[in-house]
């Protein structure tokens, strides 16, 4: 078997990954299942004021780069 260099790897790898819009593909799924879980914490029922900390988590969650 031929052996590639890592670099040249991860380089071919990366280049597929933006070639196929993958990051965008994955952070369009993120913000769907987000909005999901806003509308179930939106019927919760519950008073607002008790969700407001969990709600606000989640805001920090959406707003988050890793």
């Amino acid at each position: 078997a031929k052996e590639y260099d890592k670099a040249e790897k991860v380089k071919a790898v990366t280049d597929i990954y933006n070639q196929l819009n993958i990051k965008e593909i994955a952070e369009a799924e993120m913000n769907h299942y987000f909005g999901l879980g806003f509308e179930g914490l939106r019927k919760l029922n519950a008073p607002a004021n008790r969700k407001e900390a969990l709600i606000s988590f989640v805001e920090q969650l959406i707003e988050r780069e890793s």
